[in-house]
């Protein structure tokens, strides 16, 4: 999968955040959030977990799309600013392998 993104404008807006619309140019399947952050933080220099992706809207067979995204000064605002579960669906943070070992549970 070859995935190309490029900022299309960035606006500084009273909040602390930065407001940013992305062009995604992509070809196979469609790019996870995940993946747009990744290519994301090659432009922006700021901490990719503070970076949201609000809306990622796909048109059935295209290869371009644009997806509104917000990079946050601190946690503490993106915490306020932002609901819990759009904070949830951002999440980078892979589980560790005590994580999934407390998942696999014991039976005994």
């Amino acid at each position: 999968m070859s995935l190309d993104v490029t900022i299309e404008n960035e606006t500084q807006s009273i909040l602390p955040r930065t407001e940013y619309t992305l062009s995604v140019t992509h070809t196979g399947a469609t790019p996870t959030r995940h993946d747009i952050k990744q290519q994301a933080q090659l432009h922006i220099d700021d901490d990719k977990q503070l970076l949201i992706i609000r809306s990622m809207p796909t048109k059935q067979n295209g290869k371009t799309f644009t997806v509104q995204a917000r990079q946050y000064d601190d946690e503490a605002a993106m915490h306020h600013l932002e609901h819990d579960d759009m904070i949830a669906k951002n999440q980078t943070s892979q589980p560790t392998d005590d994580e999934d070992e407390d998942e696999d549970g014991d039976e005994s």
